[in-house]
């Protein structure tokens, strides 16, 4: 991921040193802020488990009106029942996972805009566009059932995907392919930019990501047959794929997990296949603005332009 960001930035910072002496439309900056998920595991909390996030943009300004950028970003999605709804709770699972995001968008400027200038520094935006996103969600398992295979005792993290823990990858559920990890989502938001000087500018901004995925949080349909999992796939891939268990700590067979108990649940809903996840990526942009400087017009073409009629194009 941080070679693929570098490259990003080598391949903007190239392209706009070659724009150098015509104006100042483009620019090239960091952002910084932060990242969150929505789905099964956070239905109702839109700021719920926030985590750091941040990148690198290019944009190029089309007119006053539009401007065209490209994105990279990174970010850590996360969600746990412990802080969803009351009647989720008792299902007890959660996730995290790191989600790499390039984007191209279009902005639409509510207000005449130019980087540099003293006349138009300020302006509310829109923005759309279309992005390549890459996520592996990952649960922590420390216990308490013991592992009854060969091997050492679980804990740490475990990566979902190669787990099947809906029963991707057994005979019974072969209708249920393994998800990708790589997808496409739709990003679209709002923003304030600004001119800090002739060089500097600064936005702030809000964006959602509509995605066509529903397991960023490796949940969406049903509880499948334990024994399927552990015979078929791997124990752990049991123990993670039903968890309400944990609360009620360990059973009258000691610290073995509940087979019994858990094939009884196999069919019903682990998760809502209805509706897609999202994400989110909302913070703060400087840029450099790159590029000669713009000559300021002479002041009878801009008394002109100030009482203009007002042009989206």
């Amino acid at each position: 991921m941080k070679k693929l960001i570098t490259l990003f930035a080598m391949i903007l910072v190239t392209t706009s040193l070659f724009s150098q002496g015509v104006s100042k439309r483009h620019e090239i900056g960091v952002f910084g802020g932060g990242s969150y998920y929505l789905g099964d595991l956070n239905e109702n909390s839109v700021l719920g488990e926030v985590s750091p996030g941040f990148g690198i943009v290019y944009r190029y300004l089309i007119n006053e009106r539009w401007a065209f950028r490209i994105h990279g970003k990174y970010g850590t999605l996360r969600g746990d029942d412990a802080n969803n709804k009351e009647e989720m709770q008792s299902r007890n699972l959660m996730f995290k996972s790191p989600v790499t995001e390039f984007g191209a968008m279009l902005e639409l400027n509510f207000l005449e805009y130019e980087p540099g200038s003293k006349d138009k520094k300020f302006t509310p935006f829109l923005f759309g566009g279309i992005s390549v996103f890459s996520f592996n969600p990952q649960a922590k398992y420390d216990g308490p059932w013991e592992r009854t295979t060969p091997g050492e005792p679980y804990g740490g993290w475990y990566e979902l995907q190669p787990l099947g823990t809906e029963g991707q990858g057994t005979t019974e559920y072969n209708d249920r392919k393994p998800y990708a990890l790589t997808q496409v989502s739709i990003p679209f938001g709002l923003g304030l930019k600004w001119n800090v000087t002739s060089s500097f500018s600064l936005g702030v901004e809000w964006g959602m990501r509509k995605t066509f995925t529903d397991y960023i949080d490796d949940v969406s349909t049903t509880y499948v047959d334990p024994t399927l999992l552990s015979s078929e796939n791997t124990e752990i891939a049991m123990i993670l794929a039903n968890r309400s268990f944990e609360l009620e700590g360990t059973d009258e067979y000691g610290n073995q997990y509940p087979v019994t108990a858990a094939k009884a649940m196999a069919g019903e809903q682990r998760g809502n296949s209805e509706s897609d996840d999202w994400y989110s990526f909302m913070g703060i942009t400087l840029s450099f603005n790159i590029a000669g400087g713009r000559k300021e017009p002479c002041p009878a073409y801009r008394d002109y332009n100030r009482h203009k009629e007002y042009y989206l194009f």
